[in-house]
């Protein structure tokens, strides 16, 4: 009888164009980049337009969103993890999608989810950078 539902899965956003010319004067796509991860991850790519003050933004998508996608993009993590707050919106990401293959229909799965996302991404209030200590990138 509860209408909430968890809806999880990553998405991938970058404009659709590098903000700097290449050197014949062009302009350079990152449609191979996301066409790159999106076969990696088995997903679509989607192009997004937006308006905002009379200014239009143009972007490419990538969604994980069946388990398959989302299995594949924790291996890729837990190869090469992100480094900044992104991290630890993956690892709030992580923990849900843990829960949710263990059992999705709990009452205590619903109020995990909902009470990480209130700490997540933007609204995002605790922070932890301990994980920068063994950082890959450091000799």
């Amino acid at each position: 009888n509860n209408s909430t539902r968890v809806q999880l899965f990553y998405r991938l956003e970058i404009k659709q164009t590098y903000h700097k010319l290449d050197s014949q004067g062009e302009k350079v796509s990152f449609f191979s980049l996301m066409n790159t991860i999106g076969k990696y991850l088995n997903a679509n790519i989607l192009s997004r337009t937006r308006i905002k003050d009379d200014k239009e933004f143009y972007s490419y998508m990538v969604i994980a969103h069946n388990i398959k996608s989302k299995n594949l993009l924790v291996e890729y993590f837990n190869l090469y993890p992100l480094l900044s707050s992104k991290y630890l919106d993956y690892k709030s990401w992580l923990f849900i999608f843990n829960k949710q293959k263990e059992n999705s229909n709990t009452l205590s799965y619903l109020q995990d989810a909902i009470n990480t996302r209130k700490n997540f991404n933007s609204t995002r209030t605790t922070y932890n950078w301990e994980h920068l200590n063994n950082c890959y990138l450091t000799p």
